[in-house]
């Protein structure tokens, strides 16, 4: 982004610290997004003689002032972003041009190359459509600057703010991912449907062992699979063993051989668990 763009959200008096952005989304931002986005990327490219990346920065340009001015829906809008992007890409390739000696037009990409990313892009576009707005919002402003630093001065926060709503915006789409593919996967197996169980209904031997099963996070992913695998383990063998005690989880080390392996793949599991819990406990203390 250059230096209008920061320019551009000057004077809006929206205070930097503070939690509410001057910007506000009508709710289709990313539908006109999603619908013209590639258009007026290809518009642009073809108006302009310039780089591929100067024509992605004018296209970020304009979209970012689409959502600071918000033009009347009713009226031109596409024609609103052409002219913006297309006065941005000229500003931006004078600059570039007074700067390079002898500069030769760019070979562009063949556009071939990048039908994979604009599937995993429209894909992108529709888990953020399931986001509150508030975080729809600031993973469409960061997706169009450079750094945080200039989506926190779009949108009126700090920088940590904006660190802040990117991670829960992750943690979201990643609920939403392991949602969608619950509802798809054909019926859970009995080993699977038993992690359930015990994730949901933890049974005393098991807290004793392990604990609970935390929150999910970025931070408690290794603790999370530890704790499963741990969980299966420790429910083998009690099942080999018959082992019932509601108390112990597996208690002492049996005789026989089938049962003494599955008591030894238990007790590396519950290591384990408790390992990934200190690595996390240190992480956080760093």
């Amino acid at each position: 982004m250059g230096t209008d763009a920061r320019a551009s959200t000057a004077g809006t008096g929206a205070d930097p610290g503070g939690d509410e952005p001057p910007i506000r989304l009508r709710g289709d931002e990313l539908d006109l997004f999603a619908q013209f986005n590639g258009e007026l990327f290809r518009t642009i490219r073809r108006q302009v003689d310039t780089s591929h990346e100067t024509v992605e920065d004018a296209c970020a340009f304009a979209w970012v002032e689409f959502l600071r001015i918000q033009p009347d829906r009713e009226r031109n809008w596409r024609g609103w972003l052409v002219r913006t992007a297309q006065r941005e890409a000229w500003r931006l390739t004078a600059a570039e041009r007074s700067h390079v000696p002898d500069y030769e037009a760019p070979e562009f990409p063949d556009p071939a190359d990048r039908y994979e990313q604009r599937l995993e892009f429209q894909a992108a576009l529709q888990q953020l459509q399931l986001l509150p707005p508030r975080l729809q919002q600031v993973v469409l402003v960061n997706s169009q600057v450079w750094k945080q630093a200039e989506a926190a001065e779009i949108l009126g926060v700090s920088r940590q703010r904006v660190a802040q709503l990117l991670v829960e915006a992750a943690l979201e789409v990643a609920a939403l991912n392991e949602k969608r593919h619950a509802e798809q996967r054909p019926v859970a197996s009995p080993r699977s449907a038993r992690l359930r169980e015990l994730e949901t209904r933890p049974p005393a031997w098991l807290t004793a062992a392990i604990g609970t099963l935390p929150a999910r996070s970025k931070s408690s992913a290794g603790v999370v699979l530890a704790w499963r695998r741990a969980a299966l383990a420790i429910d083998d063998y009690r099942t080999l063993a018959c082992h019932d005690d509601a108390d112990t989880s597996i208690g002492p080390r049996p005789i026989q051989p089938a049962a003494q392996r599955a008591w030894v793949r238990a007790e590396r599991a519950i290591i384990e668990v408790a390992n990934e819990r200190e690595r996390r406990s240190r992480g956080r203390s760093r």
